[in-house]
């Protein structure tokens, strides 16, 4: 955790020790890779994927050939090694690329530029519900773009923690998500982003 209670961020490969003990310790490690603003998505996809593995391989010891990240539609992205039960959960966005890997269970994780000049409410009557819309209206006027991208992280996070598709807001999907333990991000100014956790998963 940061200072400010936020869960720490740790830019690979510069953090790499400080990534590896959050996840021994913590059972949880997000990590950063910075791109060019420009960079196409599938290089800062590439990129962020590189950095998972090399990761994993100095954590759990073993040959980066040997790990293969599986993506299955409807289910949260793993990696198989012996042993261990890994989640793990990538985001994306201009410049920035994040990484949550979680050791026992499944994980989300989101990350949004904040733009002050988007037209934010009916985005968030649609998917957040009115209650969410109302409490970021509250806020100062040039703080409400933050509060909606990290309420907009939040609830990515925990879709993506569960495997499921983004829907319209409704109370029982509410319900459902708030299940899911929830750590705001420390990230660069400009930016917010969420993790979420699903339940843990024991070894058969």
């Amino acid at each position: 955790m940061t200072d400010n209670g936020l869960f720490a961020v740790h830019a690979w490969p510069a953090a790499q020790q400080a990534a590896v003990a959050s996840l021994k310790e913590q059972g949880l490690a997000v990590i950063s890779v910075s791109s060019g603003v420009f960079e196409a998505r599938d290089i800062a996809r590439q990129k962020i994927r590189q950095a998972v593995t090399e990761m994993l391989a100095v954590a759990y010891a073993c040959s980066p050939e040997r790990l293969q990240l599986h993506s299955v539609p409807g289910q949260p992205l793993r990696v198989d090694i012996p042993g261990h039960r890994i989640g793990l959960s990538l985001s994306h966005e201009p410049g920035l690329s994040l990484a949550a890997i979680r050791d026992g269970g499944a994980v989300g994780v989101d990350l949004m530029r904040i733009d002050a000049a988007l037209d934010w409410t009916p985005v968030a009557l649609l998917y957040l519900g009115a209650e969410a819309c109302t409490e970021i209206g509250r806020q100062p006027p040039g703080q409400q773009a933050g509060h909606f991208a990290q309420a907009w992280t939040a609830l990515e996070a925990r879709l993506k923690c569960r495997g499921a598709a983004i829907t319209e807001w409704n109370r029982e999907l509410e319900h459902l998500l708030a299940q899911a333990p929830l750590r705001m991000l420390g990230l660069p100014p400009g930016f917010a982003g969420s993790v979420a956790l699903g339940p843990s998963s024991a070894m058969e």
